[in-house]
């Protein structure tokens, strides 16, 4: 259009030129600016964030850490021979009994094995459920080291494992821990985020996910076989996975005696809300820088283009033959040679002088 009215190209006048390259140089000031700006201040709060968000999975872990403890202690209580000789069978019961009540969460059975067969449990139940093949395995891997942490299995739909320890060469008192528990959602407190426990060879063990709603079991599916690919890679504690469902921040750690994985995950948005309200204002602040640049560069481009325009309209003006323009062309240059050109006239008027002298002289 501007060419059609003008019959020149839009970027033939100098103004446009001069305003297009401060334009540009503004840009690439900005960007500079923005690029040392994201080093001086988004890398150290993603950092700070990042150990924060590490911290909970270290607190997942040092919970883990303090139940074993005190399942371990309790198991190594009813397992003391002076205090089962001395007790009877109705009272050991009743001890096993209020043990378990008060672990009820954590706890999904206790059981003595006395010979081959189960003589207490509880809940009462339990010692018909126990086959006698799981009876052998439990006294023979007893029997090699006094006491036995035995691999994760599933009982009804749900993770456990056992812990046992030795009375005598003939009776074993043997604790089935569930699993669950130790991904419970008390282990964060005032925190909702997505805890999930993983074998060091990838088998999943559970989770404190909700999985009533069927988007939540759905996604809870895909986590679980990412999180299950991560346990196969020698990755860093910080990943980011990809669902369906959205992108979530994993940390994970495994400075646990049983090699367990645990996965702390958080939703992007969750774990970095200070960067991510940064980005989101991330087009607003380009905008503003544009509109900026725009300012700066026709106030330069103004600054800059009165003389050049009038130096232009002075050589037009002498090429078209006018005289003044022609003089005030000229006068910058009689100026700068003005004093040479008196230094020369004193010169000759010197050199003159000298020669009449010589010349009346002579007569």
């Amino acid at each position: 259009m501007i060419r059609r009215i003008t019959g020149k190209s839009f970027t033939s006048s100098v103004s446009t030129k001069l305003f297009i390259l401060t334009f540009l140089s503004v840009i690439v000031l900005f960007l500079v600016i923005g690029i040392f700006g994201y080093q001086r201040l988004f890398e150290p709060i993603r950092q700070n964030n990042e150990e924060v968000l590490q911290g909970s999975v270290v607190q997942v872990e040092n919970y883990i850490k303090t139940l074993m403890n005190s399942i371990q202690s309790q198991l190594i209580f009813l397992s003391n021979p002076v205090l089962y000789n001395k007790m009877d069978e109705a009272d050991y019961t009743e001890l096993i009994d209020n043990i378990m009540t008060y672990h009820q969460d954590q706890i999904h059975s206790i059981y003595l094995i006395e010979f081959d067969k189960v003589k207490i449990s509880s809940p009462y139940g339990y010692r018909f459920y126990i086959t006698p093949e799981r009876i052998e395995e439990i006294k023979a891997q007893t029997s090699k080291t006094g006491f036995w942490w035995s691999p994760p299995r599933s009982i009804n739909e749900r993770a456990v494992i056992t812990v046992s320890k030795q009375i005598d060469s003939n009776r074993v008192v043997a604790l089935d821990l569930n699993l669950n528990a130790l991904t419970g959602p008390q282990i964060i407190q005032g925190e909702q985020r997505r805890i999930y426990l993983f074998t060091g060879q990838g088998d999943y063990l559970s989770t404190n996910t909700y999985l009533a709603y069927p988007k939540t079991f759905q996604d809870h599916l895909e986590m679980k076989d990412a999180l299950q690919a991560l346990t196969q890679t020698s990755g860093t504690a910080y990943n980011t996975v990809h669902t369906s469902f959205g992108s979530y921040t994993v940390l994970s750690s495994n400075q646990n005696r049983w090699d367990w994985i645990v996965f702390s995950v958080i939703e992007e948005s969750q774990a970095f809300p200070l960067l991510d309200s940064l980005k989101k204002q991330l087009v607003l602040v380009l905008l503003i820088a544009i509109i900026l640049a725009v300012i700066v560069s026709v106030w330069i481009t103004n600054y800059i283009r009165k003389p050049v325009t009038a130096i232009t309209r002075q050589f037009k003006a002498a090429e078209r033959g006018e005289l003044e323009a022609h003089l005030q062309l000229m006068m910058p240059l009689l100026l700068l040679c003005f004093p040479q050109v008196i230094e020369q006239g004193l010169d000759v008027a010197h050199h003159a002088v000298e020669t009449v002298g010589k010349t009346m002289f002579r007569l």
